[in-house]
């Protein structure tokens, strides 16, 4: 084999693995893309802050169930944001799930039905 030959072979192949990757990528999906779901829409957005102390808030629920809520404020000497909130979903099952956290100078905890104690 000559030198030519070689690099001719490893060009081939360099080409392949280019156009293989390149057709992979669009495989299974559909024209339109990766939105084949329906869009789910926000049924509420609420948001607070920070403010000048650094508190804030927000809340935000979607259509599908879906819901966050945070607040946070400095506490302290060292002024560390102290926070707590919850979010809840349902699964695919229809089982709901619902959990709340605290996070501050003893660490982060939540808590929930659906966790071991």
């Amino acid at each position: 084999c000559s030198l030519t030959s070689r690099m001719l072979t490893l060009q081939t192949v360099v080409l392949c693995i280019v156009v293989v990757t390149a057709g992979a990528d669009t495989l299974g999906r559909s024209s339109a893309g990766f939105h084949q779901q329906p869009e789910i829409k926000i049924l509420r957005d609420e948001r607070q802050g920070p403010a000048a102390d650094g508190s804030y808030y927000f809340f935000y629920e979607t259509e599908d169930g879906i819901s966050r809520q945070e607040e946070g404020a400095p506490q302290g000497e060292t002024g560390a944001v102290a926070k707590q909130g919850s979010w809840s979903f349902t699964f695919p099952d229809g089982t709901p799930a619902a959990y709340s956290f605290i996070a501050d100078e003893n660490g982060y905890r939540v808590v929930s039905d659906l966790l071991s104690a």
